[in-house]
């Protein structure tokens, strides 16, 4: 599991830290930098699957054009994660710079934190093929730590879900759903031909978040796939284009979520996007319970998302530990306070009789931290 992130010189990432619990919410204003926390988990699961060339494109996605952003210009982009793996810590940094359009690894290293061992560090005599020690050129230089810890970092995601393209048909050798929700037609018809009891447990979730379902429907058409909807006392079945933004939002939901592995991270953009409100109770239990427990006996996920809602920060009841607030500090750069050392600082309680939503809704919260920097 993520347990802390320090990351220095990315965007509005100026020497920020943050804290993660198993379900971690950002909450704050636009610009405020929770989306670039989610582009950096993004990019070192990128980055620990194929190295540097794998977590960076060409511009806009190159390093240089993410560098500090309003801030100044920092000569290395620094990042530091804290992971749990069973019953052990590590640290894993990672500098990166940029040199002749061409992202340069300065520092990597992975460190077992009891006892301060370095069990592998990056050699720019002989830099590893794959770009990354995360994953060695061969099983003589691995080891278990590496391997375990690997695996954690490589299952880092994050997703943007787009009703638009959650609802496309695709072909059926895609399984995999993209970070914009395409590809959940052939993931549902993979999943029904080859884990039906997978397939039962998304459609017995949206029958209990969208009581009206019947069915969940999957059939051909040409060389596609397509996915549908059947309704309570309906003999048709309805296209995923024919349902509501927030309908199609849920299924994607549902199947990021049974996509993932067992003890990975997910990262999701905007989680109240599509939802009417009403929504809002149901789909926190949902992330509360993939969290915490895990689906119908499918391994805990850790999830990290952000929201723009105030109507579903008061939905949160006892989650306000789980809360993160994100402001931007006077000289620019991003920072991020646990909700409940915010509400302690500024209303001397960390359980309000107003509702969390609205008192962030006021500004008061953001101004707290404001104060704080005077």
């Amino acid at each position: 599991m993520l347990e802390k992130m320090h990351i220095h010189g990315f965007r509005t990432l100026f020497n920020t830290d943050v804290d993660f619990e198993p379900l971690t919410i950002l909450i704050g204003k636009n610009g405020a930098g929770k989306t670039t926390i989610l582009d950096v988990i993004q990019i070192i699961g990128k980055f620990a699957r194929g190295g540097a060339d794998r977590a960076f494109g060409p511009p806009p996605w190159s390093l240089g054009w993410q560098r500090t952003k309003g801030i100044g210009t920092v000569a290395t982009v620094d990042i530091e994660l804290f992971v749990r793996v069973s019953n052990d810590r590590y640290r894993y940094n990672l500098k990166l710079n940029e040199e002749r359009s061409h992202v340069v690894v300065k520092e990597e290293r992975l460190t077992r934190i009891s006892d301060n061992t370095s069990i592998a560090a990056f050699d720019w005599s002989t830099p590893p093929a794959s770009g990354t020690v995360l994953r060695p050129d061969s099983p003589a230089e691995s080891n278990a730590e590496i391997d375990a810890v690997s695996e954690t970092v490589r299952d880092f995601d994050s997703y943007e879900l787009n009703p638009d393209q959650i609802q496309q048909s695709n072909d059926p050798k895609q399984v995999r759903v993209a970070r914009n929700g395409y590809g959940v037609a052939g993931f549902l018809a993979d999943l029904k031909d080859n884990d039906p009891k997978g397939f039962s447990q998304i459609e017995a979730y949206l029958r209990k978040l969208r009581p009206e379902t019947e069915s969940l429907s999957i059939w051909s058409a040409g060389s596609e796939v397509v996915w549908g909807v059947r309704d309570k006392g309906n003999d048709w079945k309805f296209p995923a284009v024919h349902l509501s933004w927030g309908d199609r939002q849920l299924v994607g939901l549902l199947c990021v979520l049974f996509s993932a592995r067992p003890d990975s991270t997910i990262a999701i953009e905007e989680i109240d996007r599509g939802f009417h409100p009403s929504r809002y109770s149901d789909v926190i239990d949902l992330l509360s319970e993939a969290a915490y427990d895990g689906l119908m006996g499918h391994g805990k996920t850790q999830i990290i998302v952000t929201t723009h809602s105030p109507s579903m920060v008061n939905k949160l009841g006892d989650l306000t530990g789980s809360v993160r607030l994100v402001t931007r500090a006077t000289g620019g750069g991003t920072m991020v306070r646990p909700l409940e050392r915010v509400l302690k600082d500024k209303l001397g309680t960390d359980r309000p009789d107003q509702p969390l939503g609205e008192i962030w809704e006021m500004g008061l919260l953001e101004e707290t931290i404001h104060e704080a920097m005077i």
